[in-house]
């Protein structure tokens, strides 16, 4: 089973804000430099650990995410900007209605089979927030143990670049099973992150792939 961690609260944070209202919330945080508490939650979403250890360092694959709301469809984009034996950085970008969001982490080696973040930035338009290390700390490492979910089977999924086969998972967001669930299909031929598609159905958020490439470049230091 390829490793799978819901890693970034941080992530889903945003990127359900983008599609709902329009404006990141993270504007809420002031000029002050103090980031919301974003990075406790393990609502969030996936990566493949084993397809990002795979890809080289500039692998990009860019998704369309929609949501319930009127607001138009926002493009994200996934890079593996840096990977070394000892450090690990991706970004997760796209342009929202208050300037381009950037989303910075790094990681490095934990034991044999993990990777912990140790650095976390967000910048919206000329705004810059540093994610506290306290609640770096208290967020989980990636592990190539984790499981998805549980396996629903599989699936051939459309999209604007072909077709793919997919495993499709499913996923408690609370615990005890109860509540809203996170549906994900997986192809581990797409580079860097391995997601063909997800499904927040309760928050009414989806995501779906749209292009890949290379060539991509660290815009957040």
């Amino acid at each position: 089973m390829r490793g799978w961690r819901t890693f970034a609260g941080v992530v889903a944070f945003a990127a359900t804000t983008m599609v709902s209202q329009g404006t990141p919330a993270i504007a809420q945080g002031g000029g002050g430099g103090s980031a919301p508490s974003m990075m406790g939650s393990t609502q969030g979403l996936n990566l493949d650990l084993g397809t990002l250890l795979k890809a080289k360092p500039g692998a990009w694959a860019d998704y369309t995410m929609s949501g319930k709301g009127p607001e138009k469809a926002v493009t994200v984009r996934y890079a593996l900007v840096e990977r070394t034996a000892t450090k690990m950085a991706l970004e997760i970008d796209s342009v929202t209605p208050k300037g381009e969001m950037i989303i910075h982490f790094e990681f490095v080696p934990q034991g044999v089979d993990a990777w912990k973040v140790t650095t976390g930035k967000v910048q919206l338009g000329e705004q810059k927030i540093e994610i506290p290390s306290s609640q770096l700390a208290a967020s989980p490492p990636l592990k190539a143990s984790d499981s998805p979910g549980s396996l629903v089977g599989t699936e051939d999924l459309t999209t604007p670049i072909g077709a793919f086969p997919c495993k499709h998972y499913k996923k408690a967001l609370v615990e005890g099973g109860q509540g809203p669930s996170l549906d994900v299909w997986i192809n581990d031929k797409i580079s860097p992150t391995g997601l063909v598609k997800t499904s927040m159905d309760a928050m009414g958020v989806q995501m779906t792939l749209l292009a890949t490439g290379t060539g991509a470049q660290a815009k957040l230091h």
